[in-house]
């Protein structure tokens, strides 16, 4: 009987090291490396990595031995890992641990290397014409500067027409700076700057249409009474005028008339002084009053102080209700299809975890045969799904468009899009749109009417 007993505490003894033996094989196979993106980085890239048992990585280490900045981790299955500066030109592999163990990616990944190959057309450009740069890594820029820091156009990448990893396309806006050897340059996510070279920048043909006066907010948050120089509108900073230009107006809207007298200002917004003599003190007469406004010219002089200080609207004895950037915007005549932005904040979606929400409004002027387009990079795991649903309900406005199978392609082109039928119309105008999805960031969402 003992004999039996000890021949059976062995036979546990040998199954309990084998467990655990069998326990530390499968944490070893534990930690791995499935897949990452991007699978080229500049200083500073963020690389979202997926795997398993990845919530316990400490370390990163990219080609040439160069450990990640930081590591973030999102969950046992992501992290991200923001790459150094010295990385590797040749592909290799990407190396995770967790201090005991490590595992090694199959994917490569290296140090981009952006460069131009040319620009099309190659000598001269025109504007309101498209303009093509071909090239290398061109996959984090972020903006493209036309000119020098004292005269130049800057073109964000939310405004490309096009933009892959060896191709940018823009259309050359209507104020870029005209004449010889005009310097084109691209700034990267990371703020590095990069020259391409120049180009001859020579006006032209703008497509039909008309010059069409625009008002922007400065000032509408409510009736503000001026009494005896005692109030003042504030809070108009110099960003309200980035866009300005020589000939804009800035008007203030009036009423209530009070006393003998009544005198309007416009003030420098850091000295509280007039941005010229003239207009620190503006006499306002019944005729401002009865057309209800009065205003100012933008000329060489206050734009610079504006652009600088702001403004504040000061006076006495009237009631200001309202502030406008009063400028013109050129509206074409073309078919050309239009976009509206309908959202432009990058949203991470996860794994159905993030939501852009549209109101209704957006689509009142929607009809059938419009497209909703979805701007999307970014694509992590082993799948990516769209969606656009019901603001409402949450559900899908068809069930088709529920859930989207994104595919390389989508990725390649930048996004994937609906067309607004009759089914889709009257719930977008009823309840609005939700776009969802996971394993991707959605970069903008516009209506292309």
């Amino acid at each position: 009987m003992k004999k039996n007993i000890f021949s059976m505490m062995l036979l546990a003894v040998s199954m309990g090291l084998a467990s655990c033996s069998d326990d530390a094989d499968s944490t070893v196979e534990r930690l791995s490396v499935a897949a990452f993106y991007p699978t080229i980085v500049m200083d500073g890239t963020e690389v979202s990595i997926t795997g398993t048992g990845l919530s316990d990585v400490t370390t990163v280490e990219f080609p040439g031995g160069q450990v990640a900045k930081s590591v973030q981790v999102i969950d046992d299955m992501r992290i991200i890992a923001v790459a150094p500066a010295s990385v590797d030109v040749e592909p290799g592999v990407l190396t995770v641990s967790n201090g005991s163990e490590s595992a090694q990616s199959r994917q490569t990944i290296s140090k981009a290397q952006p460069a131009l190959h040319y620009f099309n057309p190659s000598e001269t450009a025109k504007t309101y014409e498209d303009l093509q740069i071909e090239g290398n890594d061109f996959l984090f820029v972020k903006r493209i500067e036309i000119g020098t820091m004292a005269e130049s156009v800057s073109i964000n990448a939310i405004d490309f027409k096009r933009k892959s990893n060896s191709n940018i396309t823009i259309t050359i806006p209507a104020d870029t700076p005209l004449g010889s050897n005009q310097t084109v340059s691209v700034e990267f996510e990371n703020g590095e700057v990069m020259n391409l070279g120049s180009l001859d920048i020579e006006k032209g043909v703008a497509p039909g249409g008309k010059w069409v006066e625009q008002e922007i907010d400065l000032y509408s948050g409510g009736d503000v009474e001026m009494g005896g120089w005692s109030a003042a509108i504030t809070g108009i900073t110099a960003d309200a005028f980035a866009e300005a230009k020589i000939g804009d107006r800035i008007r203030v809207y009036i009423k209530d008339q009070v006393e003998g007298w009544q005198q309007g200002s416009f003030k420098h917004g850091s000295t509280w002084g007039g941005l010229t003599d003239e207009l620190g003190v503006i006499s306002l007469t019944a005729d401002d009053f009865e057309k209800g406004y009065y205003e100012m010219v933008i000329d060489e002089v206050t734009l610079p102080l504006l652009q600088e200080a702001g403004l504040i609207v000061s006076g006495c004895n009237y009631t200001a209700t309202k502030v406008v950037l009063i400028t013109t915007v050129w509206v074409s005549n073309t078919q050309e299809p239009q976009e509206t932005i309908l959202s432009d904040q990058e949203t991470d979606m996860g794994g159905w975890a993030a939501a852009i929400i549209i109101g209704k409004e957006s689509f009142e002027t929607a009809k059938v045969g419009d497209i909703v387009r979805v701007y999307i990079m970014n694509p992590v795991e082993g799948w990516q799904q769209g969606s656009f649903k019901n603001g409402s309900d949450w559900g899908g406005l068809t069930e088709e468009l529920g859930v989207i199978g994104l595919s390389t392609d989508d990725f390649d082109k930048g996004y994937y899009e609906m067309t607004i039928d009759d089914i889709t119309l009257p719930l977008l105008q009823s309840n609005g749109l939700i776009i969802s999805g996971c394993n991707y960031t959605a970069v903008k969402v516009v209506l292309i009417q």
